[in-house]
This record gives structure tokens, sequence and C-alpha cells, in this order.
């Protein structure tokens, strides 16, 4: 058919190997146990990522129009990965974003037990009678290996 884009196996496989490891990740972070390991996840991810945007880069230059048709011939095996991993990381940025929010939260909840603790509110009476209180924050070092 000479419509039919080729897309090479290993664009395929790229985007194959990010649908498992987004799956990895986000299972990961479902653990309570959770940090072992990720580290690299995210790592594999940058990479895999970094790889498909070459590969279809290099296809874009060679075949302007091969999305296009991907998304027209839409039954292909890349037409169900392309969508898989759409799917794939939407579920991986919600539990990402997700885990942002919770780290967030601590931190605030942290800083504001800190602030209690170091009683870091002052009140200032100044010359002209009126009284002004500031609160200052309160350092905060995180440890890590909690």
């Amino acid at each position: 058919d000479a419509g039919r884009v080729d897309v090479s196996d290993a664009l395929l496989e790229t985007v194959e190997s990010l649908i498992a490891i987004m799956e990895a990740e986000t299972a990961a972070l479902a653990l309570p146990d959770w940090d072992k390991g990720l580290a690299e996840l995210a790592a594999a991810k940058l990479r895999l990522t970094g790889t498909l945007e070459a590969q279809a880069a290099a296809l874009s230059r060679e075949q302007p129009d091969w999305l296009d048709a991907v998304v027209t011939q839409g039954a292909g095996e890349l037409g169900h990965a392309l969508d898989r991993l759409r799917t794939t990381a939407e579920t991986n940025a919600r539990v990402i974003g997700r885990q942002i929010d919770l780290s967030r939260d601590l931190l605030d909840a942290v800083a504001d037990e800190a602030r209690r603790i170091a009683g870091t509110r002052q009140d200032v009476y100044g010359a002209e009678g009126s009284l002004t209180r500031t609160v200052d924050p309160a350092p905060v070092a995180v440890n890590a290996q909690l």
C-alpha cells in the first residue's frame, strides 16, 4: 500500500519500553516503601523519552506526515501502542502529581510545627503606640534518611 507508513521496529520498541517503565514507576509509587529503585526508573524514563523524541524527529525528516498517517490508520500496532502510551502517561502523571502534593503538604506541616515550637512570632511595639505582629519562617531541614 503506497500510502501506508512503514514505521521502524525501533520506534515501536521504544514506545513499548516507555510504557513498561511508566507502569513500573506508577506501581512503585503505590507501595509504602516507594523510594527504592525510583531514581533508576525515572532516569530510564528520561532516557527513553529522549530516544523517542529523536526517533520521531528522524522519522519526521524522512516522512513529514508519518504521524498523521498513523492516526488515520489507527488500528495499526504503533497506533495502539501510542494510545496505550498516552493513557499510561496520564496515569503516571496523576500519581506523580499526587506524590508531589503530599510531599508539599508534609513540608508545610513540618514548617508550621517548627514555627510553633520555635516561637518565631514577634510582637513589636512601635513608637506611635502601634502593635505589629510578624511571624518569621523557621528554618526547616529535611532528613532524607527518614
